[in-house]
């Protein structure tokens, strides 16, 4: 028996489905978007280190209702992976915790 959503059944699925990634340039973030685009899906990335109009702030809603438009899902990767970072700046890390939804983004 094959598991749901395993195998030549999810590619079908994903198949010319827009997806967004936040956090796409990270290193789940980068793998996901290979393994999506080899099932056909149309990957968009969201990333403070994107490029070719895939750059963005996960904490500015109206960037990622902009890179939302049309996407069949959303997959939210995008985090402060580095401890040292998050000493260095707490309230960017705090704020993007406390300020943004991705409900609020998607309805606004």
């Amino acid at each position: 028996m094959r598991r749901r959503g395993s195998g030549s059944a999810a590619g079908g699925r994903t198949r010319n489905r827009r997806i967004l990634i936040t956090g796409s340039e990270g290193l789940v973030g980068s793998a996901l978007r290979v393994a999506l685009e080899a099932r056909g899906a149309h990957v968009t990335g969201l990333d403070l280190r994107g490029s070719d109009g895939e750059e963005g702030d996960v904490r500015n809603a109206g960037r990622v209702r902009d890179a939302a438009a049309g996407c069949h899902g959303i997959v939210h990767l995008a985090a402060v992976s580095r401890v040292v970072w998050g000493e260095r700046e707490p309230e960017t890390c705090s704020a993007g915790r406390r300020t943004w939804s991705f409900g609020r983004a998607w309805n606004a």
